[in-house]
This record gives structure tokens, sequence and C-alpha cells, in this order.
């Protein structure tokens, strides 16, 4: 896929004279283990509003509502009417959601290639859907991502704002369906905004179908003594690319990063997350668990740069992934970009197969080959799903993670 405007088949001509690099490609350093290829066959351009019957398909697809949270659906990115069975409401003191005039791109002539699809995104979403917390309150919110038009007749381009003001607390839920048989392709773009003592408990559930293509540009802006605690849970989408941007201006203010993915077949699954120290004082710690199976492909890029204001910040990077098939791949990139002396900083990337030794001892104890290794699986990957502290959204991810790496067939067949 070459890096032309002819690349960005069925985008609205405005916008793709605001891209006169088209999208990134192969020669783009973070971009380099996303396969673009698979969305030449894709249009950017927006579907029309889904119908009565696609409404009505879509409901089968709704993962259980979370108790205590207000959900909100958004159907190919545009909000469905808060009413049962779509919506969950919960009165929260302080919350305010709703539909709201969407961000369009600023004029400028080039653009990075990691803001580009958040460029399309701009350009094109009808509505955005804004959530807003005042000072001091509490509240959970459950958004629901669900892409029903088939990729090659458009895109869905939802845009969430998320905004906290001074000591709120927000527990965000993001999940991300389609139906199982439906090429399905999503541009999704979420600006989160953290003002002075917020805390924001960011999860992000993919389990999208396995045909489907999701992007997703994630920004988050945090001010003094600000924290996020992000947890991400990737197994969905045939082929998948999380771009991350994460800024810390204000002094200590903190960042607590943990991502799960398992992928088999021929799914792709890439994360790039960039991370900036500006403020004093501030921290960041980055886990990542991955599983590759089949011909899967993973990556992860992990990029943290500190600024020469950001003395005294704390950093630390684990990034470990797991090769399960003889066809498989995984591209783990730890980066470190220090400019100053004071600071403390780790980092380390690992790569290896399910080890035969612990194999062997499963199997002297009863187990049959594949029974062993999907336990082996599990064993690596809970060290990322343990960190989910919602339990019943961790019970849900931990189902979702076992059927997918084969230990939830197992266990069924034996009981």
């Amino acid at each position: 896929m070459t890096a032309t405007v002819s690349a960005l088949r069925g985008v609205a001509p405005d916008v793709a004279a605001t891209l006169p690099q088209g999208l990134p490609s192969a020669r783009d350093e973070n971009w380099k283990y996303a396969n673009l290829r698979a969305l030449e066959r894709l249009s950017f351009a927006s579907p029309l509003a889904p119908s009565g019957a696609e409404r009505a398909a879509t409901l089968a697809h709704l993962p259980p509502a979370l108790a205590h949270a207000r959900r909100v659906v958004l159907l190919d990115g545009l909000p469905i009417d808060p009413v049962p069975p779509w919506s969950h409401a919960v009165a929260i003191d302080g919350l305010r959601v709703g539909a709201a005039e969407p961000e369009r791109p600023a004029d400028t002539a080039i653009v990075p290639a990691d803001q580009r699809f958040a460029r399309i995104n701009r350009s094109l979403t009808p509505v955005a859907l804004q959530i807003e917390l005042s000072a001091d309150a509490q509240a959970c919110v459950e958004v629901v991502i669900v892409s029903y038009c088939a990729g090659a007749q458009g895109s869905s381009q939802p845009q969430i704002r998320v905004t906290l003001q001074t000591g709120a607390q927000l527990t965000l839920v993001q999940r991300f369906v389609c139906a199982d048989t439906t090429a399905a392709w999503s541009n999704v773009l979420t600006d989160v905004r953290l003002g002075a003592n917020a805390v924001c408990q960011h999860y992000r559930m993919q389990q999208s179908g396995d045909r489907a293509y999701l992007h997703e540009s994630l920004n988050v802006e945090l001010d003094r003594d600000a924290e996020y605690r992000h947890r991400s849970v990737d197994t969905g989408a045939g082929w998948s690319r999380l771009t991350a941007s994460l800024r810390l201006v204000g002094s200590g203010a903190a960042v607590q990063w943990v991502g799960v993915d398992a992928v088999s077949g021929t799914q792709q699954h890439d994360t790039s997350l960039h991370v900036e120290h500006i403020g004093a004082a501030t921290r960041t710690q980055q886990t990542f668990r991955g599983i590759a199976a089949d011909r899967g492909r993973l990556a992860c890029n992990g990029h943290m740069v500190v600024r020469e204001s950001a003395r005294g910040a704390v950093l630390a990077q684990s990034l470990r992934s797991l090769l399960a098939g003889p066809g498989c791949e995984a591209n783990l990139r730890p980066q470190l970009e220090i400019y100053t002396d004071d600071v403390r900083a780790s980092h380390g990337a690992t790569a290896g197969t399910v080890d035969e030794a612990m194999r062997f001892y499963l199997m002297s104890r009863g187990l049959d080959s594949e029974a062993a290794g999907a336990i082996l699986k599990w064993a690596f990957l809970e060290d990322g799903l343990s960190r989910i502290e919602l339990p019943e959204l961790r019970r849900y991810a931990e189902e979702v993670v076992a059927r997918r790496i084969g230990l939830l067939a197992l266990h069924e067949e034996m009981t």
C-alpha cells in the first residue's frame, strides 16, 4: 500500500486534500509491523444511518450490561436512543453524557503518520459522544461500540470526548463488538482530559468479530497529580491497531498501562503507545502480555519520552510475548528517550515459546499435551488479567481469553 491520496478510497475529496501524504505505510517507523494492505479493499466513507432491522439485529451481539454503569451504545458511530434494551440508565450526580458537535481537524498541511486516522475521523464523523464529570464526582460509564456496516460500503467513525474536572473519578468501559460474519470497518477516536487530582480507570475490551477491521486513536492528557489506569484485552478483529498518545503535563501525574492480547489464525494486532513525561515527578508503568498462535501476528511498541522539565520521573516497561505456533510472529519494541539525568527507568522485552519442561511436568500429572499447553498460556496471560479490578468485567475478560486460547473448550470436554 503506497502513501498516496489514491490509497484513501472512499474518502471525501476535502478529506483527501488534507492528507497529501496519504495513509501511513511500512516506511513510517511506528507502522512497519502494521500491514495496511488489508485496508485497500475498504471505504472510509460514512455509512447511512442503520435501519430498524439492523438495529434489532445488533441487540443479539450486545454483552451483558454492567450493574452500576451508565450504558451508551454507538451503532456505526451514531448514539442509539437512550432507552432499554439499548441503554442502562443510572442516575449519577455530576455526570453529563450525550451527543455533541464533533471536533473538526485543524487546518494544517502536514499531518504526522500517527495522527492521520484521527484526522479522518475528525473530518468524517457526523456526531461526537461527550462525557463530562464534575469536580469530585464519581461515575461509571460503559460505551459499547458496535460495527455493523460492511467495510466495502463504508466505515463507522465514532468520536468520544471525555473530560474530568478537578478530583473527579471515572470508570470508563469501552467494549468493541460486531457481528461475527460482518467484515465491518471502524475508525475510532477517543480523547480523554484529566483535571488536577482526577482519576480515570479505563477498561478497553476488544472482542470484535474475526473478520472486522479496527483502528483506534487514543489521546490522553493529564494535569497535576491526575492518574490514568488503562486495562486492554484484545482477542477479536482480523486486523486491529491501537495508536495511543499520552501526555503527562502536570507534576505528579501517573499512568498505569496493562495490555493483554491473544491472536490466532491470521489475525494481526498492533499496539503503539507513546508516553511523554513533561511535568516533574511523573510516573509510568507499562505491562504487556501477548500470545500469538497459528499464523497470527502481534506487535507492541512502547515509546517513553522524558523531557528536561520532567525531573524525578519514574518509568518502567515490561513487554512479553509467547509464540505458540510455527508460523506466528511477535514484535516487541521498548523505547526510552530521556533528556534529564534525574530519572529512574527500566525496560525489558522477551519473546519465547511454551516451556516444554513445564508442559512435560503437567503431562506427567495426567494432562494431555493440548491441555497442558492451554494451562501454560493461561498462566502467562493471567499476569495481565489479574490487574482488572472490576470483578464482573474481569470474569467476562477471563472467559473470553479462555475461549480464545482453547482452555474453555477443554474444560467443557472434561466436565
